[in-house]
């Protein structure tokens, strides 16, 4: 299996929807691939949170950068616009 075709049926094998064989093969390219292992790891974690429901608290450090970064783009954005207009 290569990385683009996992990449393709990742969601079917999360949501339980993949054929056995393919199972298998995504299990073994997995092993085998680091960059694969880290895209699904992650997507596979960021659906267990969605399905939960529940809030995930962001650490106080990477809430203020986000929020900074938010209202520079938002900035950026607003004078944009208003350049335009």
């Amino acid at each position: 299996m290569t990385c683009k075709t996992l990449l393709t049926r990742m969601s079917r094998y999360i949501d339980g929807d993949l054929e056995e064989e393919l199972c298998v093969q995504l299990k073994k390219h997995l092993r085998g691939c680091d960059r694969c292992k880290i895209v699904f790891d992650t997507t596979r974690r960021t659906i267990g949170f969605y399905r939960a429901g529940k809030p995930y608290e962001i650490p106080r450090g990477v809430h203020a950068r986000l929020q900074r970064a938010l209202r520079r783009q938002w900035k950026s954005s607003s004078q944009k616009k208003s350049s335009r207009a």
